[in-house]
């Protein structure tokens, strides 16, 4: 045992004792004013780090030489040759000096361009090279995140510093983490260690490191090399520099229509390999400034690779200015080449070398159809060849894969000591100095927790802490979330978000409360009951249900049984929201909420049968009953007798289709996405949709009703390589027969006649009355809606840098009384992030109906756009 301990002892001592050599220092500029995140890259470890915000360095190196390069966007590498023979650091500070670019002279005047656009274009030819290139690779990645508060309202600026929270208070995040990559697609990480401090509020550079600058887009903007760059990017020479042998070209990116989903700045590439050697570039993304600067490193001589990458966020809302630097560096890497890209070759650009371009193309014709012959990179191609080699070959990849529907394979795991790392560990293993600002923020947590410990060693816990296992008498109106087991909650969900007033129960309040159980196999089992009291009819109404998961992973679905005396709109969808309909029917004694009462048992079968089908199955058996207005009502203005009635009023309607009934209804459909994806994350599914998805519904009614419905219908998202969306549907259906029908199972449409609209922006009508068209015979629906990148007040560059967007969209309806209802209408969307305005215009028979304003929530954050895995509607986030 001693023998044991002695030996770890011995261990631990060795590494404190190689970790503590290596380098450290300040880079400064010319002036003395130290360097941000300058990078330092030592060639023989293929390791990278950068400086602090305050110009400090510290790299670890065991005993031996280095050649260590000091980089700086703009200013001339330091190259300097180090040996570490002793364990304490060496202090090398260096100074570096504006870089001194070497021009080439072009007559624009004779017709010749800038030569820069060879240079992008043989770059841009090669990319599919390069995303290709590496067969595996590993390497260690260290990501420091920090943040801070640098402007707040005045009204609030007091309460923030009374709160900790001020300019000098950081939010602080580090990471050290294992990497590895394996072609085409597969991603692993292992975090060895984590700490943080702080909300990050989702500005986690996270999609940017798993990106790359060689892929057509990135994070949903157009890359300076993608294949369509030129329609999208001017570039300029700006001159070239020699480093370590090598001739890199300083190319200006600048966007040929500024705006969100491009980027501009600068961009550095390698003569002859056509590699990036550096970028810096920014972009806007919902009128947030995202800066990114990358540093590449010549890795075994073989690929250059990132080794340092930095990312600046500057977020404004509403008073507030937040701004996060992300660093992140790259060392130990570890990489092997594709062996079918193991060759060197020179690229020729048509434009320029025409003649021998020809020749060139000739030869490739004879080759073109031989298998053999595809993937063969000779000593020289033409850009136009080299593509159509590099496309073929990808091509070929997905075909071998295993599942060519997965677009991207990650794993990832969090070591199980990896929260328990000291202060010791981290000064041994950060790469990057911390500043002052980030000292003190870590000292404040260290603080916190100390204070934290000591109340729970005294049996103290916290308001929250309390809350989720002991009931307090405050919860009666606030609700409560309370911890039954491990598994189990009861929850009791605030009865105010479950009260309103309508013109049949005057004021009405309810609750849910419901017990939600984990299953041992992760699925989820529910059951609640939802009791509703109305006060103008004091009558006490409730309904119960038991919601469950099913299916294996991948296949999950729901089950859903729920039955008993409740209130319902006509059309159950509920097309309008009760808040909304709240605010109508006292202020102004408009309710378009038309409800009745229903006893009823329903049950409810939704399944993903398939990656690329998913299938619902209802059937419900309910006693119907017609409701009107109480007399017992008192709106806030005028009288009771200005309420407009519970009874809609439809082209379509006779009184037998509104009176009492019973019915049993089966309804069945289905959604096909043919062109379904997905990334798979720790074995986990995230699916998503490139083309088309299909859906169809059948309905048929029994007892007193008698009818058959079918509908069917296509629904397709396109996002254009501008940065704009275009979203249409089409759907159209039929009552094969309706011998015996009630209003409740007409086809209704997502209409609306307030000035919110709460439904889907891409599949709803915003003047549409609830029920006017709604029928009983046969309809065609058509929606189309388009975001621009740029029309109207866009063009204008403070309009489109804080994220506004504008749509067009129109909607059509055809049923046997529409007589073609038409809407037209514009929209400013994003507003203060959040909001969207729209003006809306209608027409029947392509004449002018009516007009209105319309007030929603943002496109951007999602109103039932996007579908998860399950199949159910989900809510789109957006992050960096």
């Amino acid at each position: 045992m001693l023998k044991k301990i002695a030996s770890s002892t011995l261990f631990f001592l060795f590494s404190i004792a190689t970790f503590a050599s290596g380098v450290k220092g300040i880079i400064k500029d010319n002036k003395g004013e130290p360097l941000s995140y300058a990078t330092i890259f030592v060639k023989e470890t293929g390791s990278g780090t950068v400086t602090n915000s305050e110009g400090f360095y510290e790299v670890n190196l065991p005993v031996g030489d280095y050649t260590v390069s000091f980089q700086y966007l703009g200013y001339e590498t330091a190259v300097k040759k180090i040996n570490i023979s002793r364990s304490a650091k060496k202090v090398i500070d260096i100074v570096l000096t504006p870089q001194s670019l070497e021009l080439t002279i072009v007559e624009i005047t004779d017709g010749r361009e800038d030569p820069a656009y060879t240079v992008m274009r043989k770059t841009i030819a090669k990319a599919a090279y390069h995303r290709q290139q590496l067969d595996s690779y590993s390497a260690r990645v260290y990501i420091k995140g920090s943040g801070r508060l640098l402007k707040s309202p005045k009204l609030l600026s007091g309460v923030m510093e009374r709160e900790g929270m001020d300019s000098t208070t950081a939010f602080l995040t580090e990471s050290v983490s294992e990497v590895s990559y394996k072609r085409p697609n597969t991603y692993t990480e292992k975090v060895i260690s984590i700490r943080q401090q702080g909300n990050a509020n989702e500005t986690s550079p996270n999609n940017y490191l798993k990106s790359s600058f060689y892929e057509p887009q990135v994070v949903e903007s157009v890359s300076p090399l993608s294949p369509k760059a030129m329609g999208y990017y001017r570039f300029e020479f700006l001159g070239s520099y020699v480093e370590n042998g090598h001739e890199i070209n300083k190319i200006k990116v600048t966007p040929r229509s500024r705006g969100e989903g491009v980027f501009e700045g600068t961009i550095n590439i390698v003569e002859d390999w056509w590699s990036i050697h550096s970028l810096n570039l920014k972009t806007n993304k919902m009128g947030f400034e995202l800066n990114v600067q990358q540093f590449y490193g010549l890795i075994d001589n073989k690929s250059w690779l990132p080794v340092t990458h930095k990312f600046i966020v500057d977020i404004k809302l509403f008073g507030f200015n937040f701004k996060y630097d992300y660093l992140a560096t790259s060392s130990d890497y570890n990489i092997e080449l594709n062996p079918h890209l193991d060759v060197d070759f020179k690229i020729i650009d048509e434009k320029i070398e025409k003649e021998v371009a020809a020749e060139m193309q000739k030869e490739f014709a004879k080759k073109k159809g031989n298998p053999s012959e595809k993937l063969d990179l000779s000593k020289e191609l033409t850009r136009k060849d080299l593509r159509k080699l590099m496309k073929n070959y990808e091509k070929e990849e997905r075909k071998e894969q295993e599942d060519p529907k997965v677009e991207n394979i990650t794993f990832s795991e969090v070591d199980s000591a990896a929260y328990n790392k000291d202060t010791a560990f981290w000064t041994l293993i950060r790469p990057v100095p911390l500043t002052t600002y980030e000292v003190k923020s870590y000292r404040t947590a260290d603080s916190l927790t100390v204070i934290a410990k000591a109340n729970k060693e005294e049996g103290k816990e916290t308001k929250s802490a309390k809350k989720k296992t002991k009931f307090e008498i405050f919860d009666i109106i606030m609700g409560g979330n309370y911890k039954i087991n491990d598994r189990t909650r009861l929850i009791y969900e605030m009865p105010g978000i479950h009260s309103n007033f309508n013109t049949v129960e005057g004021y009405h309040i309810g609750t849910n409360l419901k017990i939600r159980h984990r299953l041992k196999d992760e699925q989820v089992l529910k059951i609640g009951v939802i009791p509703r009291y109305s006060f103008a009819r004091k009558t006490l109404i409730g309904k119960s249900y038991l919601d469950l998961d099913i299916g294996e992973k991948y296949r999950k679905g729901k089950l859903k049984i729920e039955g008993g005396r409740f209130i319902s709109q006509i059309n159950e969808n509920d097309p309008i929201n009760a808040s909304i309909n709240t605010f109508y029917s006292l202020l102004f004694q408009d309710n378009y909420m038309k409800i009745l009462e229903k006893d009823f048992v329903k049950g409810t079968i939704k399944k993903r049968v398939s990656d690329k089908l998913t299938i619902n199955v209802d059937a419900e058996y309910a006693k119907r009953n017609r409701l009107s207005n109480s007399p017992e009502l008192n709106p806030w203005f005028g009288s009771r007798d200005d309420f407009t009635p519970n009874a809609p009023f439809n082209a379509e309607t006779d009184i037998f289709e509104t009176i009492d009934n019973t019915t049993f209804n089966i309804e069945a459909g289905l959604v096909w996405k043919p062109w379904i994806r997905y990334n798979l994350n720790n074995g986990n599914k995230s699916f998503f949709n490139r083309g088309p998805q299909f859906f169809a519904n059948y309905r048929k009614g029994f007892v007193d009703s008698d009818y058959d419905f079918l509908e069917g219908g296509v629904k397709y998202t396109w996002n254009r390589w501008d940065g704009s969306e275009l979203n249409i549907k089409v759907a159209g259906g039929a009552f094969l027969s309706n011998d015996d029908i009630f209003l409740p199972d007409f086809k209704h449409f997502n209409g609306n006649r307030t000035v919110f609209v709460t439904s889907d922006p891409v599949e709803s009508f915003r003047l549409l009355d609830y029920y006017a068209l709604s029928t009983k015979d046969k309809y065609a629906e058509i929606h189309a809606h388009h975001q621009f990148r740029k029309l109207l007040v866009t063009q204008i560059p403070e309009v489109w840098m804080v994220g506004l967007k504008e749509n067009l969209f129109a909607s059509y309806l055809a049923t046997p009384s529409s007589k073609n209802y038409m809407e037209v209408g514009y929209g400013l969307d994003n507003i203060f992030k959040f909001f969207r305005i729209e003006a809306v215009a209608s027409f029947q028979d392509f004449k002018y109906q009516d007009f209105g304003v319309r007030i929603g929530i943002s496109t951007a954050i999602g109103v039932g756009i996007s579908e998860g895995e399950d199949g159910e509607e989900t809510e789109m986030s957006i992050g960096f």
